[in-house]
Protein backbone atom coordinates (compact mmCIF):
# COMPACT_ATOMS: atom_id res chain seq x y z
CA UNK A 1 0.00 0.00 0.00
CA UNK A 2 1.38 3.10 -0.89
CA UNK A 3 4.24 1.44 -2.73
CA UNK A 4 6.41 2.24 0.99
CA UNK A 5 9.76 0.71 1.30
CA UNK A 6 12.45 0.95 4.18
CA UNK A 7 15.22 -0.90 5.19
CA UNK A 8 16.52 -1.89 8.90
CA UNK A 9 20.03 -2.65 9.41
CA UNK A 10 19.43 -5.95 11.08
CA UNK A 11 16.65 -7.01 8.84
CA UNK A 12 16.40 -7.51 4.82
CA UNK A 13 14.76 -4.47 2.64
CA UNK A 14 10.95 -4.68 3.27
CA UNK A 15 10.65 -7.33 6.04
CA UNK A 16 7.72 -7.42 8.25
CA UNK A 17 8.87 -9.11 11.61
CA UNK A 18 6.52 -10.16 13.96
CA UNK A 19 5.74 -7.12 16.18
CA UNK A 20 6.48 -4.70 13.11
CA UNK A 21 4.23 -1.63 13.54
CA UNK A 22 3.73 0.92 10.60
CA UNK A 23 3.38 4.11 12.33
CA UNK A 24 1.02 7.05 11.25
CA UNK A 25 1.04 10.04 12.77
CA UNK A 26 -0.59 13.30 12.04
CA UNK A 27 1.31 17.12 12.92
CA UNK A 28 -0.30 20.46 12.93
CA UNK A 29 1.81 23.38 11.58
CA UNK A 30 1.90 26.26 13.13
CA UNK A 31 -0.07 27.70 10.07
CA UNK A 32 -2.82 24.90 10.77
CA UNK A 33 -1.84 23.13 7.51
CA UNK A 34 -2.44 19.21 8.49
CA UNK A 35 0.41 16.74 7.70
CA UNK A 36 1.42 13.03 7.71
CA UNK A 37 4.06 11.15 8.44
CA UNK A 38 4.76 7.72 8.44
CA UNK A 39 7.35 5.71 10.29
CA UNK A 40 8.13 1.96 10.62
CA UNK A 41 8.74 0.15 14.03
CA UNK A 42 10.43 -2.90 14.73
CA UNK A 43 12.41 -4.67 17.09
CA UNK A 44 16.27 -6.13 15.99
CA UNK A 45 17.07 -9.83 15.83
CA UNK A 46 18.93 -9.25 18.61
CA UNK A 47 16.17 -7.88 20.15
CA UNK A 48 13.88 -10.87 19.64
CA UNK A 49 16.35 -13.24 19.77
CA UNK A 50 17.68 -12.19 23.63
CA UNK A 51 13.71 -11.43 24.25
CA UNK A 52 15.27 -8.05 25.33
CA UNK A 53 11.67 -6.01 26.68
CA UNK A 54 11.47 -2.69 24.84
CA UNK A 55 11.80 0.01 27.13
CA UNK A 56 13.03 3.65 26.74
CA UNK A 57 17.01 2.47 27.33
CA UNK A 58 16.24 -0.38 24.62
CA UNK A 59 13.69 1.03 22.31
CA UNK A 60 12.55 -0.90 18.68
CA UNK A 61 14.42 0.52 15.92
CA UNK A 62 12.29 3.25 14.36
CA UNK A 63 13.02 4.19 10.32
CA UNK A 64 11.11 7.75 8.71
CA UNK A 65 9.60 6.47 5.78
CA UNK A 66 8.76 8.24 2.19
CA UNK A 67 5.86 8.32 0.40
CA UNK A 68 6.40 8.28 -3.05
CA UNK A 69 3.20 9.31 -3.98
CA UNK A 70 2.93 12.27 -1.56
CA UNK A 71 5.58 13.15 0.32
CA UNK A 72 7.38 16.11 -1.21
CA UNK A 73 11.62 15.62 -0.31
CA UNK A 74 14.06 13.31 0.95
CA UNK A 75 12.96 10.09 3.55
CA UNK A 76 10.51 11.19 6.30
CA UNK A 77 9.27 14.40 5.15
CA UNK A 78 5.86 15.00 6.08
CA UNK A 79 2.95 14.69 3.53
CA UNK A 80 0.43 17.34 3.36
CA UNK A 81 -2.62 15.86 4.21
CA UNK A 82 -4.74 16.60 1.29
CA UNK A 83 -1.88 14.74 -0.38
CA UNK A 84 -2.16 11.73 1.88
CA UNK A 85 -5.43 11.49 1.55
CA UNK A 86 -5.78 11.41 -2.03
CA UNK A 87 -2.59 8.54 -2.26
CA UNK A 88 -4.73 6.63 -0.01
CA UNK A 89 -7.77 6.92 -1.40
CA UNK A 90 -6.00 5.82 -5.07
CA UNK A 91 -4.62 2.47 -3.27
CA UNK A 92 -7.74 1.61 -1.18
CA UNK A 93 -10.41 -0.58 -3.31
CA UNK A 94 -13.53 0.77 -2.20
CA UNK A 95 -15.42 -2.12 -1.84
CA UNK A 96 -13.65 -3.87 0.94
CA UNK A 97 -14.19 -0.54 3.28
CA UNK A 98 -16.84 -0.68 5.86
CA UNK A 99 -19.08 2.90 6.00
Amino acid sequence: MLDLSWVVSSHQPNDVPPGGALIFSLWKSSTGQYSVRLQFAVQTLDQMHNATPLTIQSPPVIVNLFVPSCSEAGEGCPCKWTNFRQAAKNTIEPAFVEK
